[in-house]
């Protein structure tokens, strides 16, 4: 189980994720679950009204036979199909479970993906680094988010499992943390999204991240 927590910075707020993911390298015809929380806290007067959890998003899918690559650092893969999704919105108190639903997993760069980049020269290994007491490998890859953007990326020198990335683009940065869990009853509850008391349910919400 991968646990991942992000941080967005952007002008006038700052976003958090936090994401868990079981399996966290799921292959075809394995069923796969995804939870996000959104945090958010306002830093300026622009583009944002409210801090704190602002969306709870949760989806389920079985991984089809093939996946395309989305080319957005730090993701390899990016498979689209049928499942299940449920969508908390904080800022209008209310959720959706949509039992037949389009949902999207963005997989990990593999090892053989990342060795690949660094042979087309997209990526290089520009040293060694201890990150959160972990001994780990820095690989800088450029342009893989876009038209001057660049991201880093640090794997554990002995599982080359990452650790950390972190990407640079015009509209802001991202640093990811990654944890390795193990699936236990307490951690695989954490893929579970909570419908607070009072909210209504409405099936025309909108997909993940829309709050502000």
């Amino acid at each position: 189980m991968l646990y991942d927590q992000e941080v967005q910075s952007s002008l006038g707020f700052t976003l958090t994720l936090h994401e868990s993911l079981s399996p966290w390298n799921p292959g075809p015809g394995q069923a796969v679950s995804e939870r996000i929380e959104y945090f958010q806290h306002c830093t300026g007067p622009v583009g944002c009204t409210e801090s704190g959890l602002v969306q709870d998003f949760a989806q389920t899918g079985t991984i089809p036979a093939g996946a395309t690559v989305s080319r957005e650092f730090p993701w390899g893969a990016s498979v689209t199909t049928t499942g299940e999704s449920v969508d908390v919105d904080y800022h209008s108190r209310q959720w959706t479970d949509q039992k037949s639903a389009q949902v999207s997993f963005n997989l990990f760069l593999t090892s053989a993906e990342i060795q690949h980049e660094i042979a087309a020269g997209d990526a290089r290994v520009v040293g060694n680094a201890i990150v959160d007491g972990v001994q780990t490998i820095e690989i800088a890859i450029s342009g893989f988010d876009g038209p001057g953007s660049s991201g880093d990326i640090w794997v554990a020198a002995s599982t080359h499992l990452p650790v950390r990335t972190v990407v640079s683009a015009p509209t802001g940065t991202a640093q990811d943390d990654y944890q390795f869990l193990p699936a236990t009853p307490a951690n695989l509850a954490k893929l579970n999204p909570v419908i607070p008391s009072g909210f209504t349910e409405n099936p025309a919400l909108d997909g993940p991240g829309t709050s502000n």
